[in-house]
């Protein structure tokens, strides 16, 4: 078996490292380029925004499948490109991505779905969510609308912070934020494979202090089984 990763980050690093010592795989590629993944990958320099040239590699070089965990990648829908060409590929396809990526796209689908979260507002002027910021009650949690996955968000116990944070987060090109209530709790991810029609859960994991581990004490199997 062959297999490419599209990445470079340290999702990329990991799989391409933990598949380079699977024994049935062959031989792991990795794009785009980084001296990093040479030590058990072959790196090669094809750019993540570059679908058919990516493409192009997987059928001259006979890959058996593609693994992405590069944004830039899945927002360019390398998915339905490789589908198109009937090459297997790991990856969501764009659409079915804006969720995972857009904070305010998620909240607006939870709440016309009746699914519980907490109270929220998106703001894209910066005046507006000051203003909400002062009425509103504290702690506040506030997040850039586009989720990078590197960024955690912030957590203001008073105006002034919670102000502070606003007036930054405005200095960026991007123009939109996600204010929510505060809810104390450990927040736990569960993973699920799904085509559309069914779900297959593939584990969980929690964010501890900037290392992701097992949410062991925090949630029960019976509980994640539900």
């Amino acid at each position: 078996m062959r297999i490419l990763i599209v990445g470079s980050d340290a999702n990329a690093y990991s799989i391409a490292k933990i598949m380079s010592e699977n024994k049935s795989v062959d031989v792991v590629f990795s794009a785009p380029y980084s001296e990093k993944f040479n030590e058990f990958a072959h790196s090669v320099d094809i750019s993540e925004t570059d679908n058919a040239e990516l493409l192009d590699f997987v059928i001259a070089n006979e890959i058996s499948l593609t693994i992405v965990t590069s944004t830039t990648a899945i927002e360019n829908d390398i998915a339905g490109c490789f589908g198109d060409a009937r090459q297997l590929i790991f990856a969501p396809c764009a659409d079915s991505a804006v969720a995972a990526f857009y904070r305010s796209f998620a909240k607006k689908l939870m709440y016309r779905l009746k699914i519980p979260t907490m109270k929220f507002g998106i703001f894209e002027r910066e005046n507006q969510a000051i203003e909400y910021a002062a009425n509103a009650r504290k702690p506040l949690v506030i997040k850039k609308d586009f989720n990078t996955m590197e960024e955690t968000s912030q957590l203001a116990v008073s105006f002034p912070k919670a102000k502070q944070i606003i007036e930054k987060s405005y200095t960026s090109p991007e123009n939109k934020i996600v204010i929510e209530d505060y809810v104390d709790g450990k927040e736990v991810t569960l993973y699920f494979l799904t085509d559309g029609y069914t779900a297959l859960p593939i584990g969980s994991c929690m964010n501890k202090d900037g290392f992701v581990v097992s949410p062991d004490g925090y949630i029960s199997e019976a509980l994640e089984e539900k």
